[in-house]
């Protein structure tokens, strides 16, 4: 990135705030007895607008718990016990599964670890990701998909090609 681009985006971080806040989250999982596991603690990211966070850890240390905490899909007997996950300055870790099903696919997902197994290798990307913005509701013209691209990507960017696919 350049100088320009970089103060352009600490600028837009400065004056939004954190897009993601994640801090003091506690994980715990119930077993059949009734007692708890605890799978995450103290957890703690922040994440601004063109930010990207990497969580590093070992097998088991609570990385895909935490995000599926954010996203409210936690499976089985898991739950939030502790901590504030903030989007966008709005508390949501305490939030109903119907309001995470109006978040989610809008104005937040995921990206799984492991692509092979939620991407075909067989198919194109964009075809594929084109389906998932439509089924989340999404507007897949080429137009806005292009005017997204620039706008995640700065102003170094050029679209190449007009079909289905967008190229940067």
């Amino acid at each position: 990135m350049t100088d320009n681009t970089n103060a352009k985006m600490l600028a837009m971080q400065k004056e939004h705030g954190p897009l993601l806040e994640v801090k003091d989250l506690a994980i715990d999982f119930t077993t059949d007895t009734g007692k708890p596991v605890h799978a995450v603690r103290d957890a703690n990211f922040t994440v601004y607008p063109g930010q990207w966070v990497a969580i590093v850890g070992e097998s088991g240390s609570g990385k895909s718990t935490s995000a599926m905490a954010v996203l409210g899909l936690l499976p089985g007997t898991g739950h939030v016990v502790n901590g504030s996950i903030k989007l966008d300055g709005e508390e949501i870790a305490g939030a109903k599964q119907s309001e995470f099903d109006k978040l989610r696919g809008t104005r937040m997902g995921l990206v799984p670890q492991d692509p092979m197994s939620n991407l075909n290798p067989v198919w194109r990307i964009g075809t594929q990701v084109k389906e998932a913005l439509k089924a989340n509701n999404m507007d897949v013209a080429h137009e806005k998909r292009s005017a997204l691209a620039k706008a995640l990507a700065g102003d170094e960017v050029e679209v190449k090609g007009n079909d289905d696919e967008t190229f940067l």
